[in-house]
Protein backbone atom coordinates (compact mmCIF):
# COMPACT_ATOMS: atom_id res chain seq x y z
CA UNK A 1 0.00 0.00 0.00
CA UNK A 2 1.33 3.41 -0.96
CA UNK A 3 1.45 6.36 1.45
CA UNK A 4 1.54 10.11 1.03
CA UNK A 5 2.60 12.66 3.66
CA UNK A 6 1.38 16.28 3.54
CA UNK A 7 2.97 18.95 5.74
CA UNK A 8 2.88 22.61 4.86
CA UNK A 9 2.95 26.21 5.95
CA UNK A 10 0.46 27.52 8.50
CA UNK A 11 -0.27 30.61 6.38
CA UNK A 12 -0.83 28.86 3.03
CA UNK A 13 -3.37 30.53 0.77
CA UNK A 14 -6.82 28.95 0.44
CA UNK A 15 -6.30 28.94 -3.34
CA UNK A 16 -4.17 25.80 -2.93
CA UNK A 17 -7.22 23.66 -2.10
CA UNK A 18 -8.06 22.99 -5.76
CA UNK A 19 -4.49 21.88 -6.47
CA UNK A 20 -4.51 19.62 -3.40
CA UNK A 21 -7.79 18.02 -4.53
CA UNK A 22 -6.28 17.38 -7.97
CA UNK A 23 -3.10 15.92 -6.53
CA UNK A 24 -4.86 13.62 -4.05
CA UNK A 25 -7.17 12.31 -6.79
CA UNK A 26 -4.21 11.62 -9.07
CA UNK A 27 -2.27 9.89 -6.29
CA UNK A 28 -5.23 7.67 -5.39
CA UNK A 29 -6.16 6.72 -8.94
CA UNK A 30 -2.82 6.59 -10.74
CA UNK A 31 -0.40 5.74 -7.93
CA UNK A 32 -2.78 3.65 -5.77
CA UNK A 33 -2.14 5.73 -2.65
CA UNK A 34 -4.61 4.74 0.07
CA UNK A 35 -3.03 6.23 3.18
CA UNK A 36 -2.67 9.99 3.54
CA UNK A 37 -0.86 11.45 6.55
CA UNK A 38 -1.47 15.12 7.29
CA UNK A 39 -0.09 17.53 9.87
CA UNK A 40 -2.34 19.54 12.19
CA UNK A 41 -0.87 23.00 12.48
CA UNK A 42 -2.13 25.43 9.90
CA UNK A 43 -3.92 26.34 6.73
CA UNK A 44 -2.03 23.94 4.46
CA UNK A 45 -2.58 20.97 6.74
CA UNK A 46 -6.30 21.76 7.08
CA UNK A 47 -6.68 22.07 3.30
CA UNK A 48 -4.81 18.81 2.74
CA UNK A 49 -7.10 17.05 5.21
CA UNK A 50 -10.15 18.58 3.53
CA UNK A 51 -8.93 17.37 0.11
CA UNK A 52 -8.39 13.84 1.44
CA UNK A 53 -11.82 13.75 3.09
CA UNK A 54 -13.38 14.90 -0.19
CA UNK A 55 -11.46 12.15 -1.98
CA UNK A 56 -12.65 9.61 0.59
CA UNK A 57 -16.24 10.36 -0.39
CA UNK A 58 -15.43 9.04 -3.89
CA UNK A 59 -12.90 6.39 -2.85
CA UNK A 60 -13.99 4.83 0.49
CA UNK A 61 -10.77 2.82 0.89
CA UNK A 62 -8.76 6.04 1.32
CA UNK A 63 -7.65 6.72 4.89
CA UNK A 64 -6.66 9.99 6.55
CA UNK A 65 -4.26 9.84 9.51
CA UNK A 66 -3.45 12.69 11.89
CA UNK A 67 -2.06 12.96 15.43
CA UNK A 68 -0.47 9.83 16.95
CA UNK A 69 -1.12 7.80 13.78
CA UNK A 70 0.86 10.42 11.84
CA UNK A 71 3.75 10.26 14.32
CA UNK A 72 3.82 6.46 14.26
CA UNK A 73 3.93 6.35 10.47
CA UNK A 74 6.62 9.03 10.37
CA UNK A 75 8.74 7.13 12.85
CA UNK A 76 8.36 3.87 10.94
CA UNK A 77 9.11 5.60 7.64
CA UNK A 78 12.18 7.43 8.88
CA UNK A 79 14.38 4.35 8.89
CA UNK A 80 13.48 3.35 5.31
CA UNK A 81 12.94 6.67 3.53
CA UNK A 82 16.08 7.92 1.75
CA UNK A 83 15.40 11.52 2.78
CA UNK A 84 14.13 10.76 6.30
CA UNK A 85 10.64 10.94 7.72
CA UNK A 86 8.34 13.81 8.45
CA UNK A 87 7.09 14.15 11.98
CA UNK A 88 4.41 16.08 13.80
CA UNK A 89 3.42 16.07 17.43
CA UNK A 90 0.00 16.93 18.81
CA UNK A 91 -2.96 15.28 20.48
CA UNK A 92 -4.96 12.97 18.26
CA UNK A 93 -7.98 14.57 16.64
CA UNK A 94 -8.92 11.44 14.70
CA UNK A 95 -12.23 9.97 15.89
CA UNK A 96 -10.88 6.45 15.42
CA UNK A 97 -7.17 6.46 16.36
CA UNK A 98 -5.13 3.85 14.56
CA UNK A 99 -7.80 3.12 11.96
CA UNK A 100 -7.72 6.38 10.05
CA UNK A 101 -10.75 8.28 8.88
Amino acid sequence: MERCFFLGHRDAERTLLTALETVTEKLAVQEHVREFYVGEYGNFDEMAAEAVLSLKAKHPRVRLYRGPAMRAACWNTRSTAPTGGFCASSPCLDPSPGDGV
